[in-house]
């Protein structure tokens, strides 16, 4: 080969094609890539000569050169390759056919459009090329729908998925909000406690505690229960009072003033019956009467047995106050007993309004009426099996509230004996407070999955540094004072409003309006109304089953059974 001679052989088909074009030749008959190398050089001649390329072709097809002459589509044979490609094509478009297990119509289409350009480049004959190219071209319009809708579905789940994740989250932040604005503020009326005796359990706690010397402060005896003396906090407590003169023996106690307040601390173990009973039995022996018994004792740590056999958290938050209640009416003086029992709001939740998938809460993980939790103690079930401490709490501040409004209504068996009331002081900004208090669902297997995803995985660690600490920060400011909640209790203990038997059975929390000044009657104000309570709150079959099931439970050796509810006939015969 000459020095100055283009190498034809590293040609691409493309620029062969060019350079028989530039020297005035026709390449539509020719199949094969030698085909085209011979009729480039045969261009690049005609043109260095300055002859004419057209009667040079005749005279060298003519001349048995070494083309042979086609007539394209008809006399042209096939090669492996175009073959081969059209296969390829036919491949294509059945599976674009395909309903199930096919790849997206995008991907498809994008190999399509590769195959175009494969396509034009190759030597073909005329009969191949227009069958590929009208194959792809069906298949550009059968697949334009299908991928149109792909990318709109893309759009829409992506919609979805924001939806689903981002608005529950807003419209709970965005109601938190709205509730922390149109709380009122806690302002109650004062009473004249002299001579009156009260109860606290969990005295020792700060809501407890602040209580307890709001009552002292009053003019009440009170008696607070401490867990110890297993710990240091009576000693602390009594530290407390004793600086503030309400310890019962200092400057300010019913020794030198019997019409001052005081406060004594004795200990109590709800989680055993045994210490209920030696409890009352030292409140009726020492107090003589009593005025007010607030159930203010609660714990979140369950899933473990207590010495009787039931599980931590329900014996101590509904169990042992039911007993204590038992054991403490005949005490109680007749004519102004009020009886307290402190709930919360994650006892008080109820089915979302939102529609699912935009539902924030798991049916499973509501609270409900636990009689499986008293049936186990009776059929001697161990503690084994999936437990939820946090999911417990909730049944059992919910249970309280049942018995609450039941035990309301068996009071009135008792002439004037007393009435019953619950309060919800709402979340408060002490070490239980900010403890967590909402059972968490199990994450789905799917869930859990997609948890180590890394776009899934590095979204969820840039909320929890960011969005994440500004809701928890944000939620931290909207906890109420604890001398909030305490005022919120002591008002239901003490309004001589709410001692009225009709006005009692009550649930009062101040997310229901103020306690004061309310432009309603006085028992009415920050009374939730029965329609905003659980359902199973005001059912009152299943208070009565709940009940008996708790006295069978407990065991009624020992415990001071209360009479049955009056008939239709001594109900308007007292009225």
């Amino acid at each position: 080969m000459p020095a100055n001679e283009p190498n034809y052989g590293a040609m691409s088909v493309k620029d062969l094609k060019a350079r028989i074009e530039r020297g005035g030749l026709t390449h539509e008959d020719c199949f094969e890539t030698k085909e085209l190398r011979v009729r480039a050089k045969e261009a690049d001649e005609a043109r260095k000569n300055g002859g004419s390329a057209a009667s040079g072709k005749g005279a060298e097809q003519s001349d048995n050169s070494t083309l042979r002459e086609r007539k394209p589509g008809k006399a042209g044979k096939a090669s492996a390759e175009e073959t081969a490609m059209l296969e390829r094509i036919t491949g294509l478009v059945t599976e674009s056919t395909k309903v199930v297990g096919g790849r997206d119509a995008s991907v498809i289409l994008a190999e399509a459009e590769e195959l175009k350009t494969t396509v034009a480049d190759m030597t073909l004959t005329e009969n191949g090329r227009s069958k590929m190219m009208e194959q792809l071209a069906e298949l550009d319009k059968s697949l334009a729908f299908e991928n149109s809708m792909e990318k709109n579905c893309g759009r829409i789940v992506q919609l979805g998925f924001l939806a689903v994740t981002i608005v529950p989250a807003l419209l709970s932040c965005f109601e938190k909000l709205m509730e922390f604005y149109y709380r009122p503020e806690m302002v109650v009326e004062p009473a004249n406690l002299s001579n009156m005796h009260a109860v606290i359990t969990g005295g020792c706690g700060a809501l407890g505690l602040e209580l307890a010397i709001m009552l002292a402060n009053s003019g009440a005896g009170v008696v607070i229960s401490c867990h110890g003396p297993k710990n240091r906090e009576p000693d602390e407590v009594e530290s407390r009072l004793a600086k503030l003169g309400l310890l019962h023996g200092t400057t300010r106690s019913a020794d030198n003033d019997p019409d001052a307040g005081w406060i004594k601390v004795w200990p109590l173990q709800l989680e055993s019956f045994a210490s209920v009973r030696d409890f009352a039995s030292r409140v009726a022996v020492e107090m003589g009467t009593l005025d007010i018994l607030v159930h203010n004792a609660a714990t979140k740590e369950g899933c473990s047995r207590t010495v009787d056999g039931h599980d931590l958290v329900h014996q101590v938050n509904y169990l042992s106050p039911f007993l204590l209640n038992h054991l403490l009416l005949p005490a109680f003086r007749e004519g102004s007993a009020r009886i307290v029992h402190v709930t919360c709001d994650v006892g008080l939740q109820q089915p979302d309004w939102l529609p699912w998938p935009l539902r924030r809460t798991q049916p499973e993980l509501l609270p409900h009426v636990d009689m499986e939790a008293l049936k186990k103690r009776r059929e001697g079930a161990n503690a084994t099996g999936e437990c939820s401490p946090l999911v417990s709490y909730a049944n059992s501040k919910l249970a309280i509230l049942v018995h609450s409004h039941e035990l309301n209504r068996h009071l009135t068996g008792y002439e004037n004996r007393g009435v019953s009331h619950a309060v919800n002081p709402g979340y408060m900004d002490s070490a239980f407070g900010r403890s967590e208090s909402v059972p968490a669902g199990k994450a789905s297997a799917r869930s859990a999955m997609m948890g180590y995803l890394p776009p899934v995985w590095m979204a969820n660690q840039i909320y929890s540094f960011t969005l994440g600490r500004a809701f928890s920060g944000l939620g931290s400011m909207m906890l109420r004072k604890t001398d909030v909640g305490a005022k919120a209790v002591f008002h239901v203990a003490t309004l001589a409003a709410l001692g009225d038997e009709q006005q009692g059975g009550g649930l009062f929390a101040d997310t229901a309006g103020m306690f004061t000044e309310c432009q309603k009657e006085p028992g009415e104000c920050g009374r939730v109304p029965s329609h905003k309570q659980p359902a199973s709150a005001m059912d009152e079959e299943l208070a009565a089953e709940l009940w008996a099931s708790t006295e069978t439970a407990i065991g009624r050796k020992g415990m001071t059974p209360l009479p049955e509810l009056p008939s239709a006939a001594t109900i308007e015969e007292r009225q």
